[in-house]
């Protein structure tokens, strides 16, 4: 079995040789954020998909959960958790059938009208 130094990978790669160790390491170390993950999928089920980072840091925040914004967006992308945005409508200038005066309406009208003319003379 033949050895090979990392210089000749790493140089075909493109990454330093301590980016390469960084990273081994790196996949090795559990997630410190499992708890959070499942409390932040729990909060935005629960809300019917609603509730954008901001909501969600202020829920976890009442549950006694310190987390900056920055990672609670980070966590929700990375767990695929999208907001669902309202529908946008199109403008329509429709306002329905237009309805003919009630017949009570036109009767106020018209007193008030004969009294104008009995004023005026």
């Amino acid at each position: 079995m033949e050895k090979f130094s990392l210089n000749a990978p790493s140089n075909c790669v493109g990454i330093a040789k301590s980016s390469y160790f960084y990273q081994r390491k790196a996949l090795g170390r559990s997630d410190k954020y499992i708890a959070m993950r499942e409390e932040i999928r729990e909060i935005f089920n629960e809300n019917k998909c609603v509730y954008g980072y901001r909501r969600i840091h202020v829920a976890l925040k009442k549950n006694g959960i310190r987390l900056s914004e920055k990672v609670v967006r980070r966590l929700m992308h990375e767990e695929h958790l999208v907001v669902q945005g309202r529908k946008k409508r199109r403008y329509s200038s429709y306002l329905g059938e237009v309805r003919s005066a009630q017949p009570y309406l036109t009767y106020c009208n018209a007193t008030s009208m004969q009294q104008d003319q009995m004023r005026s003379g």
